[in-house]
């Protein structure tokens, strides 16, 4: 599962052929096929609405230290993840 710094998307290319499509982590499925729509229609086409999202860039994390607090954060998830599956809300 990938998740960026900002939780957002990276989407977009070099100039020079390479693109890249990555951390969807908490998004669904269909982020991903839009994602792959949209380079598709920049490689065939030259479209360029990829490029709403050149303001979220890749961030640094902090190195191995960020690293650590990553995994932190999805432990915390997993963890609200399965105490919400012990406490389901209660339909009235």
């Amino acid at each position: 599962m990938g998740y960026a710094r900002h939780k957002m998307p990276v989407i977009g290319g070099d100039g020079q052929g390479q693109w890249w499509a990555t951390a969807f982590g908490g998004h669904g499925m269909n982020t991903t096929a839009m994602a792959g729509t949209l380079l598709a229609r920049a490689i065939a086409d030259g479209d360029d609405e990829y490029k709403r999202f050149a303001p979220f860039v890749p961030q640094w994390v902090g190195g191995p230290l960020g690293r650590a607090a990553v995994q932190a954060s999805y432990w915390w998830m997993q963890l609200r993840d399965r105490l919400d599956e012990l406490n389901p809300p209660r339909i009235r």
